[in-house]
């Protein structure tokens, strides 16, 4: 792309968000389904409203809590203007709700975020830079880099964080810039895993959207329909780990194994990718071998969960071969990211705790 054309490109991005700022819009929505969240939701909320991108939407879907997630929600929304809450009488599940927050956002870009997660400060300021150097983007993403807290009655400190590992692949490994991904290395390695800012007009366009009969890898379900997309030009990287997922004994074991060959259907079916399909076929008896070996480990630690409707007519047929090659790799992945970010993660482990140290002061 020529200097004059790309110029153009960004003179046509930076108008686009102006006219949102003018109609009252905001850049972007922040969707957060919650469902009995009371302890952790008030860290995630401040996490948002404290970016330095302050052009944003939060949307809260109270998805049928009982406890006192509605009233924390509330009283975010009583101190900010900012942000936003939906009342579902019944629990639907977090596709629903999340789906709803979707339907009813407003921004220019729309970013999906657990009720239990933390971002880095300057998070969204760094996608949208990146949305500004690749306007044909219909997704922008960054890392995830995965934490757990080893005590949560306690006052948070640096030794009761365990940072996990960032979910890198071949073509993302290294820390700094942007990039498009690649998909068929994405898809390979990680599923093109990712919690990305995407383009409201291309959800509503294409229609895609968290598939509600789905308890496990919904969100690879929607993450691959955006990659795939005949629609979708790219999806951008920011080299940064900036997405702070929080990992625990929340997350429950759910036919993991049956949800690959569904998510394959759902995103083969919408998006008629060739390229896709010929990917699925060489790697989904891989991917139920590790799902159904997680499904069996995390049963076994006593994190089973009702299994979905229909999954036991699903036919599992596993590799075991290439499915222990793909864990070897994996970890070679992660040895490689850890390398790249050890000089971040001290950084990290101060942001995560300063954040949670908010919930000891309110």
């Amino acid at each position: 792309m020529g200097e004059s054309s790309s110029s153009a490109h960004r003179s046509s991005a930076r108008a686009a968000t102006k006219s949102a700022a003018r109609s009252g819009a905001p850049t972007i929505s922040v969707v957060i389904a919650a469902f009995n969240a009371e302890a952790t939701l008030g860290s995630t909320l401040r996490s948002v409203l404290g970016q330095t991108f302050r052009d944003l939407e939060v949307v809260v879907v109270d998805d049928g809590s009982t406890d006192s997630t509605r009233e924390i929600a509330e009283a975010a929304r009583s101190g900010d203007s900012r942000v936003r809450v939906i009342v579902c009488e019944r629990n639907a599940g977090r596709s629903a709700a999340r789906n709803r927050g979707i339907d009813e956002s407003t921004g220019r870009w729309v970013a999906v975020m657990d009720a239990d997660d933390l971002w880095f400060r300057g998070r969204l300021a760094a996608l949208i830079r990146a949305a500004d150097a690749y306007p044909t983007a219909m997704a922008i993403t960054d890392d995830i880099m995965g934490f757990t807290i080893a005590d949560s009655t306690r006052p948070p400190a640096a030794e009761s964080i365990t940072l996990n590992h960032r979910h890198v692949t071949r073509d993302s490994w290294w820390v700094g810039g942007m990039h498009p991904m690649k998909r068929d290395s994405w898809f390979r390695d990680r599923e093109c895993h990712m919690r990305p800012i995407v383009d409201r007009e291309f959800l509503l366009r294409t229609g895609i959207r968290y598939p509600e009969h789905m308890s496990s890898a919904e969100d690879l379900a929607f993450y691959t329909q955006i990659a795939f997309s005949p629609e979708a030009s790219m999806t951008v990287r920011v080299a940064e780990p900036n997405y702070y997922y929080r990992e625990g004994q929340s997350t429950r074991a759910a036919n993991m194994a049956e949800s690959r060959p569904r998510v394959a259907a759902i995103a083969l079916e919408n998006t008629g990718s060739d390229e896709l399909r010929a990917l699925v076929d060489q790697t989904l008896a891989a991917r139920m071998f590790i799902a159904r070996r997680a499904d069996q480990i995390w049963a076994a630690d006593g994190r089973a969960a009702a299994r979905d409707d229909g999954a036991d007519e699903v036919v599992v047929v596993t590799d075991r071969f290439r499915g222990y090659r793909q864990l070897a790799l994996n970890r070679v992945f992660e040895r490689v990211g850890r390398a790249a970010d050890r000089r971040l993660r001290p950084q990290i482990v101060a942001d995560i705790v300063e954040q949670l140290r908010a919930d000891d002061t309110d």
